[in-house]
């Protein structure tokens, strides 16, 4: 049975911008907590026993920031560049939330702002400019990848 054609309203340029800052100001967000909200634990109560955790969630950060750059070329032939680019968005942040609960368990500070810094990078190398929705347009095999449904 053929699937119905679902089609999505044009998102204007503005509200894409918006989410993309927004989504970006979070992590300045998670700065601020880091600032304000004392860790769940002390380094000396820690000392260390969270250092494995520390590696996985450096692999996981450097998994989230390969995806955050193949899914676009995944969907690029399903999807609109709107949702292709929010899950990069999404993925910069889980980056800076696995630094900032790295930072309440008691890591040192820094760590977290190296994965926070990281995510800032990731966001801002996929703001939504003109040229990234005319590459991604490109990578659709099409002109209307910012505004088009899924494909049959």
């Amino acid at each position: 049975m053929p699937q119905p054609q679902v089609q999505l309203r044009q998102l204007p340029p503005l509200v894409v911008w918006i989410l993309w800052f927004s989504l970006l100001m979070s992590i300045f967000f998670y700065v601020g907590i880091s600032f304000v909200v004392p860790p769940v634990t002390t380094a000396a109560e820690s000392a260390g026993q969270y250092a494995p955790l520390r590696w996985a969630f450096l692999g996981v950060g450097l998994l989230l920031t390969v995806m955050s750059f193949l899914f676009p070329r995944l969907l690029a032939r399903r999807a609109a560049f709107f949702v292709a680019y929010l899950i990069r968005w999404a993925f910069a942040d889980a980056i800076a939330c696995l630094g900032l609960l790295l930072f309440f368990l008691a890591e040192p500070a820094p760590i977290f702002y190296l994965f926070a810094g990281w995510a800032i990078v990731l966001d801002l190398l996929a703001m939504p400019t003109a040229g990234a929705r005319t590459r991604y347009a490109d990578l659709a095999g099409t002109t209307e990848a910012y505004n088009r449904s899924d494909r049959p």
